[in-house]
């Protein structure tokens, strides 16, 4: 089965690489059984996809004149490459094929736009409503999918989350029985996880938006705690202002490391994952990466967060907005007690292998396209 994949894709290690771009990896790497990927920009290269000139210039105009809220994220493409499905992720986009050629789509998106407006440029529902109605006759006019937006010509809507699911059924249009909730998942580690009681407690903080991860927070809780627990060591990997290394006692700083880097040479050696985020629109794949390698996570209790950690079993949840009080008192809890770090770390990994397991994950992304491409050919 040729599946055609628009998804965002930044190499590894590159600033504004996140978790579109590392589930992008994630399935180009690890296809479902039977199937066969072909990402847009590999066939724009080829020669076989070329970008609609009209629609990439008329969408920015009408962006920087403030007619379209200011996420639109959209690729306009005519693809001479006919698959047999197209799988379109985090983007709107327009795929347009020969004429009397169909094809049936897949959308998939963490939270749909309602995130970048109201989370994190902290638009009021009222104006994120009306933006919406501009942005989806705009979309309609241009054919263009979008998981919220303009999902009516879809076969499924893919999300990542309970939360998102509401996100859709609240801000979007179209039926909700499209939707389909399909946790992400990582790839299996090479060797198996071990967790150990280590005598220094390593904290891990991966933020590529370092501002809206709050890695300024991280660092002054850190500081606190380190003056009370030396035997504690923090790694952090994210840009801070001004690309300056952040130097300070127990401090490891990079400001970016792809993510086969951290994989293996960053969750190894950390026991807690600190990503106490002021805003997260969709699924936090940091968490469940972490996870996967055995750390404990002290996070917020907000958006899709709480569908993936467990208070008090797999880390501490925090109330949002975070405090550095809370923060500080969270990673104290668990720091001053081996014994109760040890048995959530061992339980988000084993959290971690029951709900976020690859093969299952893309076995069921399989069963998905299978009953696209049914559906399609009884037309």
């Amino acid at each position: 089965m040729k599946v055609l994949l628009v998804s965002p894709r930044l190499p590894q290690g590159h600033p504004l690489y996140g978790g579109d771009n590392a589930y992008t990896d994630t399935i180009l790497q690890n296809p479902p059984p039977g199937v066969e990927y072909h990402h847009y920009e590999d066939l724009i290269g080829a020669g076989s996809i070329r970008k609609i000139a009209f629609w990439y210039s008329l969408g920015p105009r009408l962006k920087n004149l403030c007619i379209l809220p200011p996420d639109l994220w959209a690729e306009y493409l005519h693809s001479e490459f006919v698959p047999d499905i197209v799988h379109i992720v985090g983007f709107s986009a327009a795929v347009d094929f020969q004429p009397g050629i169909r094809v049936p789509v897949i959308l998939e998106a963490p939270s749909g736009s309602v995130s970048d407006l109201i989370v994190k440029l902290g638009w009021s529902e009222k104006r994120t409503r009306f933006a919406h109605r501009i942005k989806r006759q705009y979309l309609k006019l241009a054919n263009a999918h979008d998981s919220n937006l303009n999902n009516d010509n879809a076969y499924k809507v893919i999300v990542q989350s309970e939360h998102s699911r509401y996100l859709h059924e609240k801000y979007g249009y179209g039926d909700p029985e499209k939707l389909v909730v399909l946790r992400p998942a990582v790839p299996e580690p090479q060797a198996p996880i071990q967790v150990h009681p280590r005598e220094t407690i390593t904290m891990a903080f991966v933020g590529g938006d370092f501002e809206r991860k709050n890695g300024p927070l991280v660092v002054e809780a850190f500081r606190i705690v380190h003056a009370r627990y030396p035997n504690t060591r923090l790694i952090l990997i994210g840009r801070s202002k001004n690309d300056q290394i952040i130097q300070c006692e127990g401090i490891e700083h990079h400001l970016s490391l792809s993510r086969m880097a951290i994989y293996q040479q960053i969750y190894p050696q950390a026991d807690i994952l600190l990503f106490p985020t002021q805003a997260e629109g969709g699924f936090g794949v940091v968490i469940y990466e972490a996870m996967r390698f055995g750390l404990a996570v002290i996070s917020v209790e907000a958006w899709a967060i709480p569908e993936i950690v467990v208070n008090d079993e797999t880390g501490l949840l925090i109330p949002h907005p975070p405090s550095l009080d809370t923060l500080v008192d969270a990673i104290i809890d668990i720091v001053k007690n081996p014994e109760k770090l040890l048995n959530m770390r061992n339980q988000a990994l084993q959290r971690a292998l029951s709900k976020y397991a690859l093969s299952e994950r893309q076995r069921q992304l399989g069963s998905i396209y299978s009953a696209a491409l049914n559906a399609g050919n009884k037309r």
